[in-house]
């Protein structure tokens, strides 16, 4: 489709939950100028089966993992009245999309949406990665386990509260339905899993939907709970974690992330270019996959620069001379962190910078989101940017 001429999509509204007591934007940005971390020893109340990973033997035999970066409060507290459902439906629902509920209604309040109409082209995209709650919900014996934790249900829930009294449960294709229960939503919905890269890809289609007329604002999400040891242990295994939970991004000790729970979900919106104002807006989104590469879950350094290049030359040569911050992907592993150093080194240097651009990721405060870790960065771009 073609995109409608002098439109620029801003955002309007933010809403989070990460770990640190971490409930807002700006509270957000202190903890990222005050250099804090918030990596913790895994805690028994969240994975009761904590020191059998921590000795490497847990379902007999996992490499060591001791750290990560969590929710400090229970992640059963939800008022499921306000959100129509029963408590028995509540109980079968995975927290992350109770946590979706809540980021997302928090955004249509702060963006002002209290019209019906203000949503009836608003469109859904949510990031989702991780589905650990169904061995949680089996061991429950819930007779609506199927509808509360089955990973089909994700894409629909946030729109279908927004339009609608009906429970349709816990599918991935109606978790981006259920926020919008009380409005009346007819945008697209979608629920997008591309691993790390969910949230961003999420965002990348809600601004072509605005672009192009598909509607005129949306709601993005990203969402990640661990909840399993199996989970932690996979990982571990896979060689992709870091044993105390430390992402030591581009540093000559990287050795892993540190997984971390989190939610951020974004109002954004299509504005005239003439009302812009000072209105944070977008310049490009992009997106691309690495295609062939060395392994199935390698990175490929000339996809990455070939990705980076096509979004700064959707910049006006003035802007991209002008760039002073890059907010980097920066897990902290050893392979990934120096392919990624390199594509951005290649992209940069072409750009005939004036000055010299600071290099920064969230991961290295506050871990892997996975899932939600590219809106984490937008997040932490937006209060970069002047």
């Amino acid at each position: 489709m073609e995109e409608k001429k002098g439109i620029e999509v801003v955002i309007s509204s933010i809403a989070c939950r990460l770990p640190g007591n971490i409930n807002s934007p700006n509270q957000f940005w202190a903890l990222l100028k005050e250099g804090r971390s918030t990596n913790q020893r895994i805690p028994a109340t969240r994975i009761a089966e904590r020191d059998s990973l921590i000795r490497g033997e847990f379902n007999g035999g996992n490499v060591p993992v001791e750290g990560g970066h969590f929710l400090n409060f229970d992640l059963a507290r939800f008022d499921a009245n306000f959100f129509g459902l029963s408590a028995l439906e509540a109980s079968a629902l995975d927290p992350q999309q109770r946590l979706l509920l809540e980021c997302a209604w928090e955004c249509v309040e702060q963006a002002g949406c209290n019209s019906p109409k203000d949503l009836e082209q608003c469109g859904v995209f949510i990031g989702f990665m991780s589905n650990e709650y169904p061995d949680l919900s089996e061991q429950q014996g819930n007779a609506l386990q199927m509808l509360g934790t089955s990973a089909s249900a994700f894409s629909g829930r946030l729109a279908h509260f927004l339009d609608c009294r009906q429970f349709f449960g816990d599918f991935l294709q109606i978790l981006d339905k259920l926020s919008f229960k009380k409005f009346f939503s007819r945008g697209p919905t979608l629920s997008i899993d591309t691993a790390c890269s969910s949230s961003l890809v999420a965002l990348q289609m809600a601004v072509e939907a605005i672009r192009t007329g598909r509607c005129s604002r949306a709601i993005v999400g990203g969402v990640n709970l661990t909840l399993t040891a199996k989970g932690l242990a996979q990982r571990a295994n896979a060689g992709m974690l870091s044993e105390d939970g430390c992402c030591r991004v581009f540093d000559v000790d990287a050795n892993g992330y540190g997984r971390s729970d989190g939610c951020v979900v974004m109002m954004i919106e299509g504005v005239p270019i003439e009302n812009l104002e000072e209105k944070p807006h977008w310049g490009a989104v992009e997106c691309g996959h690495d295609g062939r590469s060395a392994a199935l879950t390698a990175p490929n350094g000339l996809s990455q620069q070939q990705l980076l290049a096509r979004c700064l030359e959707r910049l006006n040569p003035e802007k991209r001379r002008s760039l002073r911050c890059w907010e980097c992907h920066g897990t902290g592993t050893p392979l990934g962190d120096p392919v990624e150093f390199l594509a951005l080194a290649k992209s940069l240097n072409s750009c005939g910078l004036t000055k010299g651009v600071w290099l920064g990721t969230a991961k290295a405060n506050i871990g892997h989101t996975e899932a939600a870790s590219g809106l984490v960065g937008v997040m932490k771009a937006r209060e970069e940017i002047p």
